[in-house]
């Protein structure tokens, strides 16, 4: 049965094609994050080098201010000969500079913040006393607007005769001045190594470099600063991806430069990454697609290739059914047609003629009756899969029952059968349904045992449930093929091969008909060779009425050439 209505395809290609751009677009998204994170990690190790070559640069500045200060440390400053001293000194200082390509100035304070001289090299504009800051005596460092250019600035005290100035030094810096800040490779077209410092209410870009030609600004106004850069500044190291310095969004990673209040921050725009990854990654997933889509056509080809082998077998087992069925419903037909014509017309001789006549319309007649049964059987029970409610059925008596019914075609084959039945035995179980499990049972291997067999039946209880078997004195069924036989339409080939005819429908209605009233079915080895099928039902009371019920309809299992004994005694069905 249906539990689902059956999806058109358009539907489930729609979902595929869903599930094949979710996939994809996830990939894509967490192939993207791991690059954005490696990257990174890069990025942060990239930037030792800029940050020590930084540190190095600015504690070398610090150095000449230092044996600045010591070397007119003593003097009075109000001698006009040491005046004299401490510019020639200054004037050296700043020469020293030029001759290393930097552009500076510096001067000599006293302690009363009283400029005393100062040497500088070119235009250079020095920033106004008053933001010199001369108001503590301790070494510092940082940065100031000299003009048009940008200016880092190294003080040291300086303990003059009269008292503790200072010695300040300015020095210009630009792009140029740090070469070291972006170790990059030609192909890295937009990453960009900076050296920042905050100037009032405002980020200084003291230097940048990369190897993109596109300007930079070189102030900027704090609120607009990212928040990693406000961290590296603090004295935090950090990265990850985000808004970049200059307002691309960009992978970054930032550090403060050791013994500076400046910050060194490496950018790489997330542009250039998902250009060089989404190409990667369009190939990449092309490719996994294109082997996704055949794996998919391949199963779906194979499916409907196995659909398509299953659709054909199953037409030619209705066909060889209706083949079966026919032949097993015009046969037994034509031998009632021929022997009741004969009868009617008065053409048998003896009496002893017309009663052989009977009992062969008779065993027909059974044949037809259990023939139809299972077809109506197997078609309802087709139908409905639900268990079907029931009550106490007498198992002794209905087997007995069964076995008077099946006298007729057992003679046929002269077979003999030993019925070993328990008294008092009840199931819960349609008495019809259970008398139909027996005669398949006894059919089948009437049918495909040796003439003249011995046929064991038997029931008995077994805890909570009551079992029914019927042995037969045949070849026995493989353990491979015990779960096949009870499929609809199954036959064994070593069957088809001798000839036997039938629907094969019987077993699949005893499977079917014992699992709607809670039971099971197996298949195993008879004691004595051959083959026992078997069937476990539901054990139940013995109910008030049982007397009635074991009474009510009863026939007597004594017919013609078969006599019923008790318990072990045999049935003989001589022809």
């Amino acid at each position: 049965m249906r539990l689902w209505p059956r999806v058109p395809a358009w539907v489930g290609w729609t979902l595929l094609a869903v599930l094949v751009v979710g996939a994809v677009a996830t990939r894509v998204l967490y192939v993207r994050a791991q690059s954005y994170t490696e990257l990174a990690d890069l990025l942060e190790v990239s930037l030792v080098t800029g940050e020590s070559e930084t540190s190095a640069w600015a504690e070398a500045q610090r150095d000449r201010v230092v044996m600045a200060s010591q070397l007119v440390a003593g003097r009075d400053w109000r001698d006009p000969a040491a005046v004299r001293d401490v510019a020639r000194l200054l004037d050296g200082l700043v020469d020293a500079m030029r001759r290393r390509g930097a552009v500076g100035a510096v001067a000599a304070i006293d302690e009363n913040g009283k400029v005393i001289t100062t040497a500088r090299a070119g235009t250079l504009e020095l920033p106004p006393p008053s933001v010199w800051d001369t108001s503590s005596t301790a070494a510092a460092t940082g940065s100031r607007r000299c003009g048009p250019r940008l200016c880092v600035v190294f003080r040291e005290p300086v303990h003059w005769a009269s008292g503790t100035g200072w010695m300040v030094l300015w020095v210009a810096v630009d792009d140029d001045t740090f070469r070291a800040l972006n170790p990059a490779t030609r192909q890295n077209r937009t990453g960009r190594t900076s050296l920042v410092a905050r100037i009032d209410d405002s980020l200084a870009v003291l230097a940048s470099r990369s190897n993109a030609a596109r300007p930079v600004p070189r102030m900027l106004a704090w609120e607009s600063v990212p928040p990693h850069v406000g961290d590296a500044l603090a004295g935090r190291a950090t990265k990850g991806h985000g808004p970049g310095l200059f307002g691309a969004d960009a992978i970054y990673a930032a550090a403060p430069v050791q013994g500076t209040p400046w910050a060194v921050v490496r950018e790489l725009e997330s542009a250039e990454v998902l250009h060089n990854v989404d190409l990667a990654l369009a190939i990449e997933e092309t490719i996994l697609v294109a082997l996704f889509l055949s794996v998919v056509f391949l199963i779906r080809n194979r499916v409907r290739a196995v659909r398509q082998r299953r659709t054909s077998e199953l037409t030619q087992l209705r066909a060889d059914f209706v083949s079966s069925v026919s032949h097993e419903l015009r046969t037994p037909l034509a031998q009632i047609r021929m022997f009741a014509e004969l009868l009617r017309k008065g053409s048998m001789r003896t009496p002893e003629d017309a009663d052989r006549a009977l009992r062969i319309i008779e065993k027909e007649a059974s044949r037809l009756t259990i023939l139809v049964d299972n077809i109506l059987n197997y078609t309802r029970l087709r139908k409905r899969s639900e268990r079907v409610p029931t009550h106490p059925a007498y198992v002794t008596g209905e087997v007995r029952q069964a076995i008077e019914s099946f006298g007729p075609l057992s003679a046929e084959r002269g077979v003999t059968i030993v019925p070993e039945i328990e008294p008092d035995l009840w199931a819960t179980v349609d008495s019809l349904a259970l008398r139909q499990v027996l005669v398949n049972f006894l059919e089948n291997a009437a049918k495909y045992g040796p003439r003249g067999q011995k046929l064991t039946v038997g029931a008995k209880g077994i805890d909570d449930v009551v079992r029914v078997w019927v042995d037969d004195q045949g070849p026995g069924i493989p353990p491979s093929e015990r779960e096949k036989v009870w499929r609809a339409f199954y036959r064994r080939r070593e069957a088809v091969d001798a000839g036997a005819t039938g629907a094969g429908i019987g077993l699949a209605v005893v499977r079917e008909l014992v699992l709607q009233h809670g039971g099971r079915v197996e298949v195993t080895d008879a004691p004595n060779g051959g083959a026992r099928f078997v069937a476990d039902l539901p054990r139940a009371e013995v109910p008030v009425n049982a007397l009635d019920l074991m009474t009510t309809g009863e026939r007597p299992i004594a017919t013609a050439g078969v006599g019923v004994g008790g318990r072990g005694s045999a049935v003989s069905a001589d022809p």
